[in-house]
């Protein structure tokens, strides 16, 4: 990948910290991406009793050096984000080397704004943000169904560390 922005990409889209204004609008992509993985995933994931993200899950990620919610913007609106937590793992046993992470929780691109670079965008954000707080490594978890995620991390270099499988029982 070329640290040049892609040619689809909107010439008006830059990265900033979200605030705890832009909380409608962040829950408007959770929306959009929790009703995909639940239409995939309907045995293990279901609609939210109540708003999809509280505030204070927003505003505990919001100002926060250790966790931060990156929005991609454009002059129409917020297309899209990242939401980015620093963990560190230098305590997880003596088999383990210690590292620390930037983890990945979440990336939505609104339907609307996909396949124009956002996304790409957006991950380059995460991995400045986590390197700028000493991270070592980035990380996420990706749903086995979504190929476009999956690709897209490939083709930014992620490499799978693990294989979580599931059966049903009933």
């Amino acid at each position: 990948m070329s640290g040049s922005k892609p040619e689809n990409l909107p010439a008006d889209c830059r990265v900033r910290a979200a605030t705890i204004d832009d909380y409608e609008r962040i829950c408007e992509l959770f929306d959009e991406i929790d009703s995909l993985h639940r239409g995939k995933l309907p045995h293990i994931l279901r609609e939210y009793q109540g708003p999809v993200r509280t505030r204070e899950f927003v505003e505990a990620a919001v100002g926060n050096e250790t966790q931060v919610i990156l929005l991609a913007e454009l002059a129409r609106g917020i297309a899209g984000f990242a939401h980015v937590r620093m963990i560190d793992k230098s305590q997880e046993g003596p088999g383990f080397v210690p590292r620390t992470l930037a983890f990945i929780d979440c990336v939505v691109v609104g339907h609307e704004y996909r396949r124009r670079g956002i996304g790409r965008l957006l991950m380059k954000a995460a991995h400045a943000w986590g390197l700028d707080r000493g991270a070592t490594s980035a990380e996420l978890n990706v749903w086995a169904f979504n190929k476009g995620a999956s690709d897209l991390y490939k083709e930014l270099g992620y490499d799978a560390m693990s294989l979580r499988m599931s059966k049903p029982l009933r």
